[in-house]
């Protein structure tokens, strides 16, 4: 009795081949392209944690630093004049590591800034230049009067497109810095789609795109930083205007119910929806004679608040 032994032929077992190559080369592909989603997505945290730096330098020193051009880790400036209008960020500068000013795939994130930190004549015109932001000889040289105000965009800041499905438009506009990072293809200056090129052209608009890997591949990040935030955020730190005003005795009585280690403040629950069940209060009057009307006057205090 003769046995007959079934199995695969030459040419099926090479069908079957085909087909495990073309299976595990797409799941290669879809693996690789949801790591490059992820990079992308920690790319756009990373980025947020820069642009704090910024905002905590520009709140501790009162102006926003330059661009760092030589990769040194330092701004660089010249006689106060910033060196560059873009460049890395100044991670020694902003107390980060060399890799904190880097994107998911290690590439240097862009710092671009108003075109006219590199202008004497327009760093120094302060506080109405937007250059003032980045004035480092008399922080703060910016107040609420430095453009762009409503009606005033002032010049040099930088525009940053936004894309839809239909094209591009106007996004945000008249920033004051902004940060790129390029991701994938950071290291690649040919062969760009045109919104990743105009993100590395020098001038003084950038593209906030969709991310796309097919047709036309885009995975740029951007974030801004626009004179409204600087000056909300140092509103009272801002300096506009003094006058002199005598030293003199004040009329009234102190307002002793403040003093250290007292009493002072509200009762309550600790739940914000429900009403203060009692308040403290203690007025003082200040009599600086009418010699002084129409003259701005500071009054500063320190309050130490608890709960």
């Amino acid at each position: 009795m003769t046995k007959q032994i079934k199995g695969f032929s030459l040419v099926g077992l090479s069908v079957v081949l085909a087909i495990v190559g073309v299976l595990a080369v797409g799941s290669v592909s879809l693996y690789s392209e949801q790591r490059a989603h992820v990079n992308w997505m920690e790319s756009g945290t990373n980025l947020s944690v820069m642009k704090a730096s910024l905002l905590k330098h520009a709140k501790q020193n009162k102006f926003l630093p330059c661009p760092d051009n030589n990769a040194d880790g330092l701004e660089d400036r010249v006689s106060g004049v910033c060196s560059a209008s873009e460049g890395g960020l100044p991670y020694i500068t902003l107390g980060l590591s060399k890799a904190d000013v880097k994107d998911s795939w290690g590439f240097p994130v862009l710092y671009a800034v108003n075109h006219g930190v590199t202008s004497s004549a327009a760093i120094n015109d302060c506080p109405t230049n937007s250059a003032c932001f980045f004035n480092s000889s008399i922080p703060p040289a910016f107040d609420l009067t430095t453009l762009p105000v409503p009606g005033n965009a002032g010049a040099n800041n930088l525009n940053v497109d936004s894309e839809v499905s239909t094209g591009l438009t106007a996004g945000a506009d008249n920033m004051i810095a902004v940060l790129v990072a390029f991701n994938q293809n950071g290291d690649q200056t040919t062969g760009l789609s045109d919104n990743e090129a105009e993100n590395r052209d020098g001038d003084t608009t950038f593209v906030h795109g969709i991310y796309t890997q097919k047709p036309s591949f885009f995975d740029d990040q951007t974030i801004t930083i626009s004179a409204n935030e600087l000056k909300q955020r140092f509103n009272l730190e801002t300096n506009v205007g003094s006058a002199e005003i005598p030293n003199q005795g004040q009329t009234g009585s102190n307002a002793d119910s403040l003093g250290s280690d007292k009493d002072t403040g509200g009762s309550g629950d600790n739940i914000q929806s429900n009403p203060i069940e009692a308040w403290d209060y203690s007025t003082e009057k200040f009599d600086f004679g009418t010699e002084n009307a129409n003259k701005e006057v500071t009054i500063s205090f320190k309050a130490e608040i608890i709960g």
